[in-house]
């Protein structure tokens, strides 16, 4: 886990360290829950300082807050597995978190802004992550139909109709 300023921001931390120019220094906003819960994680360390690693090093029982966990992919293996969820990796998190946000209508300047993504990868991270269910494609076409296409649509139905009852009938 990258270390995090712990300076709180009007959006929550900012990412230290990142694998794009794009990423670094980004703030992360974060949920209620997700405070509450980095809240009660780190009072498990009174004596905390804002350079130490939200997931420190463990070794022999020794907690070394000035070095990351040794091997993050072993821990959440083993939560994912007590979760009774096996096999989900700790990415498809940022998927779930691109879709929904897609899903809500977020526009992808934020999700972008939001995930680390740069702007001129935006639309083709967008298409990577978001994967936008065909029900919520649906409700969104339904969303700008106007009335009058419906009014239309449904007498051409009803039209449809008649002319399928009327050559049944004969």
């Amino acid at each position: 886990m990258r270390r995090l300023d712990v300076t709180p921001t009007i959006t929550g931390k900012r990412v230290g360290e990142s694998k794009t120019p794009a990423g670094k220094g980004r703030p992360v906003p974060l949920t209620q829950p997700a405070w509450a819960v980095l809240d009660l994680w780190t009072s498990r360390f009174p004596d905390r300082k804002s350079d130490h690693f939200v997931f420190p090093a463990c070794e022999n029982g020794r907690i070394d807050p000035g070095r990351p966990i040794a091997n993050w992919r072993t821990a959440w293996r083993r939560a994912c597995r007590e979760a009774g969820l096996p096999g989900l990796r700790f990415h498809d998190l940022r998927h779930t978190a691109a879709t929904k946000l897609l899903e809500e209508g977020t526009p992808i300047a934020v999700v972008a802004q939001t995930l680390g993504w740069s702007a001129s990868t935006a639309v083709r991270m967008a298409k990577r992550y978001g994967h936008i269910r065909p029900e919520v494609q649906r409700q969104a076409l339904d969303a700008v139909a106007t009335a009058d296409i419906r009014h239309g649509v449904n007498q051409i139905v009803h039209q449809v109709e008649n002319t399928i009852q009327s050559k049944l009938s004969n």
